[in-house]
Order: C-alpha cells, then sequence, then structure tokens
C-alpha cells in the first residue's frame, strides 16, 4: 500500500504531504479544485514523462516522494533485489522510498531507497506497484485497436504473448536484413556494378601505406642521383662522341706540331707542342675522373621508372575516387570492402540468413497460432466476466462480446529473381506462405460489441455505448482483471463519470468491494461512491499570500483528510449543492450508515490480508 505521498512545487501545488490508509480512500472537491493533480504527481512518481511546465512559478525544481509498504513476497522486492536495491524486511514486509525530482531544464533524478535509479528502472517497477486507471481509459474503449490489448491482459499465459512479440522482432530483423541486400540489388543494380568495378580496380592494385611510402621515398631519394648522372653522362658526351671528339682532337694537335717542328726549325713551336700534350693528358686525366665518378652513382634507372608508374597509378586512384592523399584511399577501399561483395557472394549470403528466417518463421507461425487459441479462450472468459459485472452494474441482460479480424499484415513476399536461383526463390515463397496474414499483433484484432438491452443487437462499443456504460464496462474489465492481480494499490480517477442514482451506489459497493483486498485510491464526485470510503479527502483550491512582505495572491491547492462529522458535511454538499441544508445531513448520515453496515457484513469481513 500507499503509506504517504509528498509533493512540492507541482502545478498549483506549493508543498503537500498525504497520509493513506489501507481500503478505500475517496477523495473529492469541487471541479478544477486539483484532484487530477494528484494522479500527475503520482505518474510522474513512477517514471511516466511529463514537461517543465508542471513545474510551480518560482520553484527551481518539483519533486514527489512516496512511500510504499511491500508485504513480504511481493513481486517488486524481488524486482528491487535483483537490481541492488537495499531494503529493510520484518515479518510483515518491506518500507521502500520513491522519490523523484525534475528541474527547470526538464532533467529528472530518482531513487528508490536512496540509490539513483533510471525512469525506466521506475516504470517497470511500477507496473507492479500502482494501476492508475483514468478517464482516458473510458475513451480508448471507443477505439477498436486498443481493444486487443484489454483482451491480451485475460490470457492464460502471458508468456505466449510475450515470446511471440519477441519472435516477431527477431523475424522482422532477419527480414529487414535480406530486403537491404535485394534492394541494392534491385533500383541499384547499375551502382553495384560500378562499386565492384571500382573495388576490383583497386584490389589489383593493391594499395598500401608501406607500398606508396617505399615508392614516394625511392623516387625523392633518386631525384639527386639521377641529376648527376645525367649531368656527368652530357659531360662525358663531349669526350667521347664523334661529333665532339675534344681530347682526341688535342692530340692530334700535338702530334701534327711535332712534325712540323721537325720540318721547320721555328724555336716557338716546341713549346706549343708540348703545351697541346699537356692539355691532352689532363683531358684524358679529367674524362677518366668523370668515368669514375659516373660509375659510382648507384642508380636503378628501371626500378625508379617502374615506381614513377605506380605513383601515377596511385595519383590516377586518387582522382577517380575524389580524394587527396593515401589515407583517404585506404579509407574508400575499405568501404567498398563493406558494402561490395560479388553477385554470388551475395547469393551464398542471402541462402544463410533466407534459411535462418524461414526457420524463425516457422517458430512465428506456431507461436500466432498458440497466442490466437489462447486468445479465442480469453474472450470467452471475458464475456462472461464482464456480463456478469454488468449485471450487478444494473445492465442487467446486456450482452457483451468480441469480434475478430484477421489483421491487416505486412507483405513478406522477397523477390531474389536477381539471382536466378530456384533455392532462394523458393525460401522467399515459404516464408510468405508461413508469415501471410500475420501481424505485428498475430492473426487477429479485436473489436468490443454490446447490446445494453435484451433482444437488441450486439454493435460496436464506439456505436451504442453511452459514457455511464463505458464507466461501467472499464469497471468490470477492472475488476475481473484484478482478481489473480499482485498490484499493491489500484487508483481511479472520476472512472464513474457519466453515472448517477442506483448505478452509482453500486459502482461504490464496487470499489468497496476491491477494497477488500487492495488498496483503493479512488477520485469521484459521486456522493454514492464517497459514502463507502474508510478515508476521505477533500481538495480544495484557494489563494494566499506570497509571504508577509508580498502581499499578491496566488492560488493554491491543498488537501485534507476529514473528520467523520467533516466527510458527512462534504457528502451532504455533494448531495445539494453548495448550501447544505438539515436534510441534506441527514440524507449523507443515512447513506453513510448504509454503507457502513454493509461493509460489516460477514461477506466483507477479513479480506484485507493482501495489504
Amino acid at each position: 500500500m500507499i503509506q504517504s505521498l509528498h509533493i512540492q512545487g507541482l502545478a498549483i501545488i506549493d508543498e503537500l504531504n498525504i497520509d493513506f490508509n489501507s481500503g478505500f480512500n475517496v477523495i473529492t472537491g469541487e471541479t478544477g479544485a486539483g484532484k487530477s493533480i494528484l494522479i500527475r504527481a503520482l505518474s510522474f512518481l513512477l517514471g511516466h514523462k511529463v514537461g517543465v511546465d508542471v513545474i510551480r512559478r518560482g520553484f527551481e525544481h518539483a519533486s514527489v516522494t512516496g512511500e510504499f509498504l511491500l508485504r513480504s513476497g511481493h513481486e517488486v522486492l524481488s524486482f528491487l533485489e535483483e537490481r541492488g536495491i537495499p531494503l529493510e524486511k520484518d515479518a510483515e514486509g518491506a518500507l521502500v522510498i520513491v522519490r523523484r525530482q525534475m528541474n527547470q531544464k526538464g532533467r529528472s533524478s530518482a531513487w528508490i531507497n536512496d540509490v539513483p535509479v533510471t525512469g525506466q528502472t521506475l516504470k517497470e517497477m511500477g507496473l507492479g506497484l500502482v494501476d492508475i486507471f483514468g478517464q482516458h481509459d473510458n475513451q480508448k474503449l471507443m477505439r477498436p485497436e486498443f481493444h486487443l490489448s484489454y483482451l491480451d491482459r485475460f490470457l492464460e499465459d502471458q508468456d505466449v504473448l510475450i515470446r511471440f512479440q519477441e519472435q516477431y522482432k527477431i523475424c522482422s530483423g532477419l527480414f529487414r536484413r535480406v530486403s537491404d541486400v535485394l534492394e541494392k540489388c534491385g533500383e541499384g543494380r547499375k551502382d553495384l556494378d560500378y562499386q565492384i568495378f571500382r573495388l576490383q580496380e583497386l584490389q589489383e592494385f593493391e594499395p598500401g601505406h608501406e607500398d606508396f611510402s617505399r615508392i614516394s621515398d625511392l623516387i625523392e631519394n633518386s631525384k639527386h642521383s639521377l641529376l648527376l648522372k645525367e649531368s656527368l653522362s652530357s659531360i662525358l658526351d663531349g669526350f667521347d662522341t664523334e661529333a665532339s671528339p675534344v681530347n682526341r682532337s688535342v692530340w692530334d694537335v700535338a702530334k701534327k706540331l711535332g712534325r712540323l717542328a721537325e720540318k721547320v726549325s721555328i724555336q716557338e713551336l716546341e713549346p706549343l707542342r708540348a703545351q697541346a700534350e699537356t692539355v691532352a693528358s689532363e683531358l684524358d686525366a679529367l674524362s677518366f675522373g668523370l668515368n669514375r665518378l659516373l660509375n659510382q652513382v648507384d642508380v636503378d634507372e628501371s626500378a625508379v621508372e617502374s615506381a614513377q608508374k605506380r605513383l601515377f597509378g596511385y595519383q590516377e586512384l586518387f582522382r577517380k575516387h575524389g580524394v587527396r592523399d593515401i589515407e583517404q584511399l585506404l579509407v574508400e577501399y575499405s568501404h567498398l570492402k563493406q558494402t561490395c561483395v560479388s553477385k554470388e557472394e551475395m547469393a551464398l549470403q542471402l541462402l544463410g540468413t533466407l534459411k535462418e528466417l524461414s526457420q524463425e518463421a516457422q517458430k512465428l507461425q506456431n507461436m500466432a497460432r498458440e497466442l490466437s487459441t489462447l486468445r479465442k479462450k480469453a474472450g470467452h472468459r471475458i464475456k462472461k466476466s464482464v456480463e456478469a459485472e454488468l449485471a450487478e452494474l444494473a445492465m442487467p441482460g446486456a450482452v457483451f462480446d468480441v469480434a475478430w479480424e484477421d489483421t491487416e499484415a505486412k507483405t513478406w513476399m522477397l523477390d531474389c529473381t536477381f539471382f536466378e536461383d530456384e533455392t532462394l526463390e523458393q525460401l522467399s515463397k515459404n516464408i510468405a506462405e508461413r508469415l501471410e496474414m500475420i501481424g505485428a499483433a498475430g492473426y487477429e484484432s479485436a473489436e468490443f460489441l454490446l447490446a445494453s438491452n435484451p433482444g437488441e443487437p450486439v454493435l460496436p462499443l464506439m456505436k451504442v455505448a453511452s459514457g455511464g456504460e463505458l464507466s461501467r464496462i472499464m469497471l468490470a474489465l477492472k475488476k475481473a482483471l484484478v482478481v489473480d492481480a499482485d498490484t499493491c494499490v489500484l487508483v481511479f480517477d472520476e472512472i464513474d463519470t457519466g453515472i448517477s442514482g442506483r448505478v452509482a451506489d453500486v459502482v461504490g459497493k464496487k470499489m468497496r468491494g476491491l477494497a477488500e483486498t487492495f488498496q483503493v485510491v479512488c477520485i469521484s464526485h459521486l456522493p454514492q461512491v464517497a459514502v463507502y470510503a474508510d478515508t476521505h479527502f477533500l481538495v480544495k483550491k484557494q489563494a494566499k499570500k506570497r509571504s508577509s512582505q508580498d502581499a499578491t495572491e496566488r492560488t493554491e491547492s491543498t488537501l485534507v483528510k476529514l473528520t467523520r462529522e467533516e466527510s458527512t458535511a462534504e457528502i451532504a454538499r455533494l448531495l445539494s449543492g453548495s448550501e447544505v441544508s438539515k436534510a441534506g445531513l441527514a440524507n449523507a448520515q443515512a447513506l453513510m450508515e448504509k454503507a457502513r453496515k454493509m461493509s460489516k457484513s460477514p461477506a466483507s469481513a477479513g479480506k484485507r490480508a493482501r495489504i
């Protein structure tokens, strides 16, 4: 049960402490007084999202703290222990303190027994702790798309539904994987072929960091040697080529001068001949030195030429792939490897995935059939249970039924014709046949039907049910669903809308009946419901001064626990209006006395052991 709720800085609440009792807690108040703010506070506490607009103006954050007393062995205690949250247990159970706050930036924080937890943890815990049932649930009854979820709560084995949903996700994931490959092979065939061509070109070239560095270093280091070798060769050409035989010509000059000196006795010829021989000798020495130096230059011209061709190949690849360096080229190469496979490789991959999908589709088909069988059984149970409850809720002879329709399932057909493989085609057809008509919800959808009076045809709720009838149907569903529930607290937010008089009294009795097994918190505007309360709270909205220094008034919502006399006066006000008369008080007292006698009847004694 929830023992207390502390609210601060939420909506029109400055600070509010509420101490609940076990049994039936009723909250009444004028329209707009802030009754439903309590529901918002409880929803926020249990992990539901809210906007920053709920933070009261002038507060840095909104916070809600709840204290829950859970009986020994409750599933929530096991849930908390599995997550390492400390619990102080005794023979009766354990106290769990939940706190959550949100600041002006929309950031929320939460703690369970002072241990920080996520909003998702709060939500999961809240499913086994509090069941909030609001006015919007009545509206859901008018929408057939929600009916199957209500019916599924009556399944004998909830695990079948959970396993089906998980299996559907597995099949959908495999189907998407196959579809993605087929899409690439369909509309993008030309693009795929081009990508494969680019990949093959790179595979043949085999680019790499070490290779690129090696040829770049080789070309850079050979530049000096090639320049020296080319220059020396050019110089030596002047000595050794026939076009410019420099040293040979000088030797010829020396010989001719010698012969001339033998024939003509001129003193000046001998020094000139000697000078020519010296020049020729020096030219020989120079030629020899240049040749020796040329021979010392070590450069593999063929290797350099090969490296230059490969460097040109790299530059061409840079241009084709729109990259600037080897790093970017290798990234592109890796990307192409991941995205491009050959047609044969694709077919092999598809074959493996399709076989896996075929097996999983068979499992899904079996689960869908099992789920359908359970749903049909649940449909019979919900019909009998709701009709029995409606008879007690002043709708005798009402007929409640479930209409079934086949699911409008997605298309599971896969077009594998691109691969021209009969095995792939056969697997695709097999999968489509197994998954035909299976949607995310299974083989079927459901819609609730109603005939309010005997002899009338059953029609969809949205066409025949009034507001009061919807409230009674929803209460009947809730009553049937909680028979074996492990929830601690049931919260009803004005689901008695649209009913009054004798029907309202029956609803009050039903609420009281639920309170014999669970703690019930009910926000209501009906005196016929409030008289059955164990504890009666009144919500008021009033204007208060901000402070002794600031005379400006602001609206604030408060909640008070009423005494027996105060409760009688409030019920009298609900019966007769703002002015409470003696007759109204007498009527209220009579209603409360009648409700008290029914509460003390033997049929209702000793049923609160689960609270």
